[in-house]
């Protein structure tokens, strides 16, 4: 059984990288563990992610890019994840709430 974890967090629209909010997230999970890896990708870089994998996709999604800017989190000790998970919540306000339609 693979003992690491990888969570992706989805950023509201009206935050980003230079954010301070964004940045006491993201210096948070890496006090948790410097083991986790953080990336922060913005909605270009996820765009260009979807494009490596469905060119025809992203033909529809490039006009608005309704994609929002990522936090990628990878390497994630199962042991750490409560400790993860409760940094995350200090900051829950930042991240895009998950449709409840969605399946």
């Amino acid at each position: 059984m693979n003992e690491k974890l990888t969570i992706a967090l989805y950023l509201n629209d009206e935050y980003n990288k230079n954010d301070k909010e964004v940045i006491d997230m993201m210096n948070g999970i890496a006090k948790v563990s410097p083991d986790i890896e953080i990336l922060y990708k913005d909605k270009d870089d996820v765009l260009e992610d979807i494009r490596k994998k469905d060119p025809k996709l992203v033909q529809i999604l490039e006009r608005t890019n309704p994609l929002p800017a990522t936090i990628e989190l990878s390497n994630i000790d199962i042991k750490d994840y409560n400790s993860l998970n409760d940094e995350i919540e200090k900051k829950i306000f930042v991240l895009e709430e998950a449709d409840p339609t969605a399946t």
